[in-house]
């Protein structure tokens, strides 16, 4: 199911962007990574069920107990931003016009669109759509990218692309932090 969440929104994205091959083809390191990170999920179960007697790993198991939703929640929110931003790069790549609507359309597929395929088939229901901002989060920080790109196109600067995407990166998660610690939901900025 990791793979699949993992890869599902990019092969929608490169599906709509008509890409070939798509960036799983392209770059086999996407379905490395979620094995290894697996593999290593697997390993950490094992040695915490044969250590778990240990003072120090009860320590660890305490702060995860205290602090594993923030993490975890961390880490959703930079791979879901991540995937926002190189979609960016694909609808660059691919010469997508006009680039200030499919920077989103494909941000929002790759970061979403795993996660939606995932859920479909498990049967699930579609956690993305329960009122949360994330999407709107991601369509906005990707849209700024787009336009940044636009806005520099007759100058390229490889420093300068770098730095716009850490900083969309950053603002993506940023904005992520500061709508979950005002506690809003849904998208009229309400609180709930």
């Amino acid at each position: 199911m990791g793979l699949l969440t993992s890869t599902g929104g990019g092969m929608v994205r490169d599906l709509l962007a008509n890409r070939d091959p798509i960036g799983i083809a392209q770059s086999p390191g996407y379905v490395v990574t979620v094995l290894a990170a697996w593999c290593c999920y697997i390993f950490a179960l094992v040695v915490v069920r044969l250590a778990s007697r240990r003072r120090w790993v009860q320590k660890c198991l305490d702060y995860k107990n205290r602090h594993g939703a923030k993490l975890s929640e961390f880490a959703l929110n930079l791979s879901m931003s991540s995937l926002g931003m190189s979609s960016v790069i694909v609808a660059l790549g691919t010469q997508m016009t006009p680039l200030w609507i499919w920077g989103p359309v494909f941000g929002l597929t790759a970061s979403f669109g795993g996660g939606i395929v995932c859920n479909l088939i498990c049967r699930a229901e579609v956690s993305v759509f329960k009122g949360d901002l994330f999407p709107e989060i991601v369509t906005l920080w990707t849209l700024l990218l787009s336009v940044f790109f636009i806005w520099e196109a007759h100058r390229v600067d490889r420093q300068e692309i770098h730095l716009a995407i850490l900083v969309s990166l950053i603002g993506s998660l940023a904005t992520r932090w500061f709508v979950v610690r005002m506690e809003w939901r849904d998208s009229s900025l309400k609180r709930q």
